[in-house]
């Protein structure tokens, strides 16, 4: 038998290797778009109860919108989903740095292109991890997804060593311009990718074929003046009847209003059968829960508590903010190099309980930290336990939810994650502002990592 070659070994397939290098890619430009955003808004507002409001923003689609993303995921072409949100994003992002050099720019309005960028994530992510399901064999599930999350974690030491070294010759505003054209990197090559073979939803076009026929005889003879009235006001009874008639394009709009509420009704309730089937099963309960509560602690201090604590504990600039997000992804592909081994002696569940506890409690050391050194160093070791939880919870979805279930489970994490980190952060923001923020890393630290004991309490979860 011949051996497999290093490119199959290292990325199982070529559907596998495009989806990994346009996510790296992509996902460089986000690194490098949040690195933008967050420290234009401490710029523009001079606020951190502001710059965490406005920042939820980017957060909100997921909260508003996952779910049934989710569900028009498990209904459509899983592929042109991801082409046309990329697409998408690539126009938004361009158009903030072309409205600030008209100075059309201020935090509304750059919260509300996040809005609408991050609306369109909420459709790409559960596309894209459903989507692994569907281009490798359930044994290379974990390997593939392993890779897939590693490219975020590529990119988070790729885009944040960019923007460190640009904004040595370029202000912040213009590394969105990079990030949108990430996006079309991105398109290419998932335009590369197979087809998913999601299934459509085609109705038939509406047609109107009608013929109306008016017939009439015209006598011989003399003409009275009778029959000409009457023949005057059929006449005019057949206009009026033929004026009442709809035209072949009010015919159509109502077929595309009918089409677009037919789908609507499915989605809402495809998502409807998505939340029943999560709460029918113990281990998918808990594991939603977890998210939501692992991330209310999180998320809002590791997103807007970075460049705060660079600002106001460190005393450095964006250069800095930039540099020290290295840190991230330094200990992600630390952090999945030593999952890919000491994943083959433990349970996955087991994996993920350790991982969430880890995750909390390695914030603690930034409650005594004033260096950039000290603060890369806890970051870098804070990022080891986040692999334990990325990669193992889309692995324990894929085995437990039926593929045509998948996107719906997939959006309600994204939800989990997205949405409460909306909550988190504009709550992180507002605490900034009374609250040091090192002290506000050591109070998330603990509770986050008490979030454990939820899932350690189920045993189905535990054995997996």
């Amino acid at each position: 038998m011949n051996k497999p070659s290093w490119f199959k070994r290292l990325f199982i397939n070529r559907n596998v290797f495009n989806l990994f290098t346009g996510q790296t890619i992509s996902q460089s430009g986000d690194s490098i778009f949040e690195i933008a955003l967050l420290w234009m808004l401490l710029e523009l507002t001079g606020s951190n109860a502001a710059t965490g409001l406005i920042a939820m923003s980017g957060y909100l689609p997921s909260l508003l919108f996952g779910l049934f993303s989710g569900a028009l995921v498990d209904r459509f072409d899983k592929r042109r989903i991801m082409l046309l949100a990329d697409v998408a994003r690539a126009i938004l992002v361009a158009c903030i740095p072309i409205l600030y050099y008209v100075g059309g720019l201020n935090g509304l309005i750059l919260g509300l292109f996040t809005f609408a960028i991050a609306s369109f994530n909420t459709l790409f992510n559960p596309a894209r991890d459903a989507l692994v399901g569907k281009i490798v064999s359930p044994e290379k599930q974990l390997q593939a997804n392993s890779l897939i999350h590693t490219s975020w974690q590529y990119a988070l030491f790729v885009g944040p060593a960019i923007a460190g070294f640009l904004l040595l010759f370029v202000n912040e505003v213009q590394l969105f311009l990079l990030d949108a054209c990430t996006f079309l990197l991105s398109f290419y090559f998932i335009y590369q990718l197979t087809a998913d073979g999601g299934r459509r939803t085609t109705d038939g076009e509406q047609t109107l074929n009608g013929d109306m026929e008016a017939q009439s005889g015209l006598p011989t003879g003399l003409e009275t003046e009778r029959r000409d009235g009457e023949m005057e006001r059929d006449k005019r009874k057949l206009w009026q009847q033929l004026e009442t008639l709809p035209t072949v394009e009010a015919v159509e709009e109502k077929g595309k209003r009918k089409k677009i509420k037919t789908i609507v009704a499915e989605s809402l309730h495809d998502m409807k059968e998505g939340l029943e089937y999560v709460k029918s099963d113990k281990r998918l309960l808990t594991l939603v829960f977890m998210t939501i509560s692992n991330n209310f602690f999180l998320m809002g201090p590791a997103v807007i508590g970075a460049p705060i604590f660079v600002r106001e504990v460190l005393q450095e600039g964006v250069e800095s903010y930039a540099f020290v997000q290295i840190a991230y992804g330094i200990g992600m592909v630390l952090g999945t190099l030593l999952l890919n081994y000491y994943s083959r002696f433990f349970r996955r569940g087991q994996i993920l309980l350790w991982g969430i506890a880890l995750d909390g409690i390695t914030f603690l050391p930034l409650l005594w930290v004033t260096s950039f050194e000290g603060m890369f160093l806890t970051l870098v070791i804070h990022c080891l336990a986040i692999p334990m939880i990325i990669v193992t919870r889309p692995t324990i979805i894929l085995q437990l939810v039926p593929s045509e279930m998948q996107g719906r489970v997939f959006s309600m994490i994204g939800v989990s994650v997205q949405g409460i980190t909306a909550v988190s952060i504009a709550l992180t923001g507002i605490a900034a502002a009374i609250v040091p923020i090192n002290v506000i890393y050591a109070i998330i630290a603990v509770a986050a990592a008490l979030t454990a004991l939820i899932g350690a309490s189920v045993k189905e979860l535990r054995e997996l």
